[in-house]
């Protein structure tokens, strides 16, 4: 695969790791953004993307459009500083990588104060690739 000029488009994880580094999801604390590949995960099902993660199996889970994560860190506000700014436009190519490189995207949610939030999809060879992070919410 090649970008317009003739540059190879680097692998989704590479870009994926770079966008998300230094990154972090902010709620009522602020937890890293990870990138993963789910290696030997062969669908999306949330409890077995569930048990690939070894998140207790008792957490309440919940599924929504990865539109619904982005809606929320993509904005940016005229009184941001510099790095929510950057944190945002982050947001935004993460969000493009999403929208346009991977296929059947979705969020799974795994708890309810202390959440686990997974955003998945299929790269176009069916791995499953996404990012993670935390949130707090009470």
């Amino acid at each position: 695969m090649q970008q317009s000029n003739n540059t190879p488009i680097r692998p989704i994880n590479e870009r994926l790791a770079d966008l998300c580094r230094g990154l972090f999801y902010v709620s009522e604390t602020d937890a890293a953004v990870l990138p993963f590949i789910a290696n030997g995960l062969e669908t999306m099902k949330p409890k077995e993307v569930g048990e690939y993660f070894e998140l207790p199996k008792t957490l309440k889970i919940e599924t929504g459009k990865v539109e619904d994560f982005f809606s929320r860190v993509t904005l940016e506000k005229e009184w941001f500083t510099k790095e929510q700014r950057d944190a945002a436009k982050k947001f935004q190519k993460i969000e493009a990588i999403f929208a346009n490189e991977l296929n059947e995207t979705g969020m799974i949610r795994f708890g309810l104060i202390r959440i686990e939030i997974l955003l998945v999809g299929f790269d176009s060879d069916r791995n499953i690739v996404g990012i993670r992070t935390k949130a707090v919410e009470t």
